[in-house]
């Protein structure tokens, strides 16, 4: 047997490890990030951590809730545990989950998650409430070109379920381009809520579905690289219309094409090596 297959045997590996996106084994969709093993990716009242203010306007809720996110390719499980909010979904389809666990929290109007792409500019605060000083505007394109945001308002009872409202920045607030398939939707929430408050929710995005609808209109949109710098929120109403906002930062990751990138040039550089 050839003394090079440990050599390749080991490449391989590294091939596979550098390319294969952040996903579980199993996609466990019940409404509780931290049930279903998400990644913890802060919590909303550290400063200089993950909190970036309140809305304009307005001072921070301080409400209090634990960051999480996930990103992974869909199962037929997964679509099946979704149901119709995931029409048109394909196994395989790769999905950006952020969510939120909340454990103290009474009066939440909504929630609502903002996807970065790559080139997001949602920013940490360097200082506490009221305001912050962290970039979170996602009507001023903060989130970059291509980024979303999707809102949840308080449903009646648990589960799974479209946006209230679910919007694209490009260049100005639009909604998201016509579906590839009749009925898809491009966002899910799943909330877990008792006696009438929210106590956790997860959001995915199907960015393989947003991109492919992106690319038949007539701009030529995308694809986007989406992962970048992102935003889970919850409003807190105050009377009226009228109600405070806490925005916490969730960091970027890279995209999992950024691994295929990395393991294409590791494998070059290897078959290089190997021919001098």
């Amino acid at each position: 047997m050839s003394s090079r297959l440990p050599t390749w045997g080991l490449l391989a590996t590294a091939l596979m490890i550098v390319a294969t996106p952040q996903a579980s084994a199993t996609i466990v969709f019940s409404g509780n990030p931290l049930a279903d093993g998400w990644t913890l990716a802060g919590n909303s009242l550290t400063t200089g951590n993950s909190y970036v203010g309140g809305a304009p306007g307005n001072s921070s809720s301080l409400t209090d809730f634990n960051l999480y996110k996930n990103t992974t390719t869909t199962t037929a499980q997964f679509l099946t545990d979704c149901g119709p909010p995931c029409t048109a979904w394909l196994v395989g389809d790769t999905i950006v989950g952020l969510g939120a666990v909340f454990p103290n929290v009474t009066n939440l109007s909504a929630v609502f998650l903002k996807w970065g792409v790559t080139a997001s500019a949602y920013s940490l605060s360097t200082f506490a409430p009221t305001l912050g000083n962290g970039l979170r505007d996602f009507n001023n394109g903060d989130g970059g070109f291509g980024s979303v945001m999707a809102t949840l308002t308080l449903p009646g009872v648990n589960g799974v379920s479209a946006p209230t409202t679910v919007v694209q920045w490009v260049g100005s607030v639009q909604n998201l381009p016509a579906p590839v398939s009749p009925l898809v939707n491009y966002a899910v929430f799943n909330s877990v809520i008792m006696g009438g408050v929210f106590q956790s929710f997860e959001g995915y995005l199907n960015v393989t579905r947003l991109n492919a609808a992106n690319a038949l209109q007539t701009t030529s949109l995308g694809p986007f690289v989406y992962n970048g710098n992102s935003i889970v929120g919850a409003r807190t109403p105050i009377g009226g219309n009228a109600f405070l906002e806490t925005n916490a930062l969730v960091a970027g990751v890279s995209e999992p094409s950024t691994g295929l990138l990395a393991g294409g040039a590791l494998l070059a550089a290897w078959l290089a090596r190997r021919r001098r």
